[in-house]
């Protein structure tokens, strides 16, 4: 993660698990209130969506991909 050109968080993920995992434990102690926060699909997760949104009061730029079709169609039903 960066601001201004510099890392504020990083964490290693061990080889018996992933990046799914790490995700909250790394962004628990940020004060993200009312900032952007993206990441790729991988982490394109319900929890992690309401993670951000209600126990951070973050917002978030998520990819979704096709493998997610019921909610590809509800994004393409939304008024943008």
């Amino acid at each position: 993660m960066t601001a201004g050109g510099q890392v504020i968080a990083q964490r290693e993920v061990d080889c018996k698990t992933n990046e799914i995992t790490v995700f909250k434990p790394l962004l628990t102690p940020l004060d993200l209130a009312d900032t952007v926060v993206t990441f790729d699909a991988l982490h394109s997760q319900t929890e992690h969506a309401r993670f951000l949104a209600e126990d951070k009061q973050a917002h978030y730029i998520a990819v979704i991909k096709g493998n997610h079709p019921t909610l590809r169609q509800e994004l393409k039903r939304l008024s943008w």
